[in-house]
């Protein structure tokens, strides 16, 4: 019982790590980037070059994204003293922000009203961080569900996964049994994927073998590929928005051009395979048997 109340309590440990303090750390950082991105909307309208108004307010967004996680951490990490280092739960915080400011780029400079755009951030990151963090709803229970894919655009999802394997590394020496069902319960390592289950309560003998298998092999380093997996995750998301955010920019610079390209690309192509004279075609079809 004392084992087990152990393992509980280390693992509240590192969830902790990013609820309730993360999540309010990236609503505040949140609220910067769409301040800046909502700076950026009216300097593009005014004339300003759009990669240069994106480049500068990433550029000098960095800083934020680096001091907020370190600042949020050093009182943390000195309160709860988890075993990992204190690099590794920063560079988690880093690409927590990272992620965040991102999502801000893409919704100051989206066609959501601008008196709307703010608390639609404050919900987006209450839903994917406090809701769907991948301990409840499982990332076992979601799998192969569309459930799945929503926990996959979740930063507290990934960040849950790096920060519980680079914790639980440092118990492995006396609590790998313990560590390989609480990865295999909540579906961290792809651990519920690798171990035999047959769905029910009583043990089988290919369950016991699975499982004595994993053991044979399983050490404290098995699961680092998973976490840094997820750290990459983070970082790709977070590069992914603003890209995805300059280009809604960039388009919105550049509307009228693109309007007269379509216009033109679209008068080629009816050249060659003559779309408008079939659509013509049709239509006086309908309206000589509308006629009738």
């Amino acid at each position: 019982m004392e084992l087990r109340w152990l393992i509980h309590r280390n693992l509240v440990k590192s969830t902790r790590a990013f609820w309730p303090g993360t999540v309010l750390d990236v609503l505040l950082l949140q609220g910067a980037a769409f301040i800046v991105g909502v700076v950026q909307l009216r300097e593009r309208m005014s004339g300003v070059s759009v990669s240069a108004t994106f480049l500068a307010s990433n550029l000098t967004d960095l800083g934020w994204i680096l001091l907020s996680p370190a600042v949020y951490f050093a009182i943390y990490y000195f309160l709860t003293l988890p075993r990992g280092s204190f690099s590794y739960f920063y560079l988690i915080g880093v690409l927590v922000c990272w992620w965040s400011s991102g999502l801000s780029y893409v919704i100051s400079v989206s066609t959501i009203p601008p008196q709307a755009q703010l608390i639609s951030t404050v919900i987006g990151t209450l839903i994917l961080g406090a809701f769907l963090h991948g301990m409840s709803p499982t990332i076992r229970s979601s799998r192969g569900t569309f459930l799945e894919v929503v926990l996959g655009v979740s930063y507290n999802r990934w960040a849950m996964e790096a920060a519980t394997i680079g914790e639980f590394k440092h118990y492995y020496e006396y609590k790998s049994n313990e560590i390989i069902m609480i990865y295999s319960g909540i579906g961290l390592c792809n651990m519920d994927r690798t171990l035999v289950d047959n769905g029910d309560d009583s043990l089988s003998v290919e369950e016991a073998l699975s499982f004595v298998t994993l053991q044979s092999d399983f050490n404290a380093d098995s699961c680092d590929r998973y976490s840094g997996e997820a750290s990459l995750i983070l970082f790709c998301m977070g590069l992914g928005l603003r890209l995805f955010a300059f280009g809604l920019m960039y388009y919105q610079n550049h509307k009228q051009w693109f309007q007269i390209m379509g216009e033109r690309l679209w008068n080629k192509v009816d050249k060659v395979i003559k779309i408008s004279s079939a659509i013509e075609y049709v239509d006086d079809g309908r309206k000589r048997l509308a006629r009738k």
